[in-house]
């Protein structure tokens, strides 16, 4: 018998309607464990979801609408230093004397913040700036032009 090859699953439960899994219906969909999915969960399953999911149901907060939120697109000083000639190239940031005239808007930017340190004079142009970068800022010798009416801190 030595040149037969017989299956990996020989004998295993051979004329077996069940397989082992008792009457014909078990093991067959989800009827041991209440159901598919969240199925009872307002019915048989009420407990259950007191217990472990009870902020499942319902609405929760407020989602504002997408015209009224106001996106910010923030920039620091750092980032000002680092990119300042590529920022020439493009046309958004000008050299007047030795003071930088800086549009941040014509980058995309409307938010300016404040990590980093000031290494030359900058005229800048934002829509809102925070109160430290303003400080930082003016401390160097430079400027900030906020064209929003409010201010961050």
């Amino acid at each position: 018998m030595a040149g037969i090859k017989y299956k990996k699953n020989r004998g295993k439960y051979r004329g077996s309607r069940t397989n082992g899994w008792g009457r014909q219906a078990q093991h067959r969909g989800s009827g041991s464990n209440a159901g598919h999915g969240w199925t009872g969960a307002c019915k048989h399953m009420w407990t259950w979801v007191v217990r472990y999911e009870p902020d499942w149901l319902g609405k929760h907060g407020f989602n504002r609408p997408p015209q009224v939120v106001k996106k910010v697109n923030a920039i620091d000083i750092k980032t000002i230093e680092t990119r300042l000639a590529e920022y020439e190239k493009a046309g958004a940031a000008t050299k007047k004397g030795s003071q930088y005239e800086i549009d941040l808007g014509a980058l995309g930017y409307n938010k300016l913040l404040s990590t980093g340190t000031v290494n030359g004079k900058y005229s800048i142009t934002v829509e809102m700036a925070s109160a430290k970068a303003i400080e930082k800022i003016s401390a160097a010798g430079g400027s900030v032009t906020v064209t929003s009416a409010e201010d961050d801190e």
